[in-house]
């Protein structure tokens, strides 16, 4: 299966006081937004057993997971996430997001 990085993201509007990953950008490095993907193209692509991750700044690589959101939203969340809740990866903006 193929591993794909995430190099940037783009949230949805706040909501209910948060927000959620609704498309993101897939490249070799962080040095661009690489390709935009859906939502619902990177959960298919984690249905079929590819790998979706990120790289933080100290360079700790961390897994992307599927995660439905209590008020609907269906979403990804890194394998970061704290006991308080899931958390979107510590991405920058895509550029195409703005």
């Amino acid at each position: 299966m193929a591993r794909y990085r995430i190099t940037c993201i783009g949230r949805s509007e706040r909501h209910q006081g948060h927000q959620h990953a609704t498309t993101v950008g897939v490249g070799k490095d962080a040095s661009s937004d690489g390709t935009r993907w859906t939502m619902q193209a990177v959960r298919d692509a984690l249905d079929g057993g590819h790998r979706f991750y990120t790289v933080d700044s100290s360079g700790t690589q961390a897994d992307l997971v599927p995660f439905d959101c209590s008020c609907g939203a269906k979403t990804i969340s890194s394998s970061w996430a704290s006991d308080t809740g899931p958390t979107c990866p510590p991405l920058p903006a895509c550029s195409w997001a703005a």
